[in-house]
């Protein structure tokens, strides 16, 4: 299993520098070589838990999102179910509260929410 914090967020950074999918990452494969090494639930749930605790609730979502994907896969549970998806809750909650914050803050900020996100 994955353990310490400044490994499990130096994997987020990696992830972000090399533009590398979590799915994929999750899945051993980098840039298109395949470790054959996948990871758990619980991997996934800790990459998301440390984003969390970190206040990235971008990549703590895409990472427990993963967690829930891998939890579906296991015969053998690594983690639990809700503890994944009271994190997802709440990251989302944040992220909704932060772009609520934004539209009423900034007069052009609905536009370029249409622009960006589509």
């Amino acid at each position: 299993m994955l353990s310490g914090r400044p490994f499990l967020l130096s994997c987020v950074f990696m992830q972000d520098t090399y533009k590398l999918d979590p799915n994929d990452l999750a899945n051993g494969n980098l840039n298109g070589v395949d470790y054959g090494s996948r990871l758990s639930a619980h991997d996934c749930f800790e990459l998301g838990r440390q984003s969390y605790n970190g206040g990235d609730h971008n990549h703590a979502n895409q990472w427990m999102a993963q967690a829930l994907r891998r939890w579906a896969e296991e015969d053998v549970k690594t983690v639990e179910r809700t503890d994944v998806l009271e994190y997802m809750a709440f990251s989302a909650y944040i992220q909704v509260r932060l772009l609520h914050f934004l539209l009423r803050q900034l007069p052009t900020a609905s536009t370029n929410v249409q622009i960006f996100v589509g």
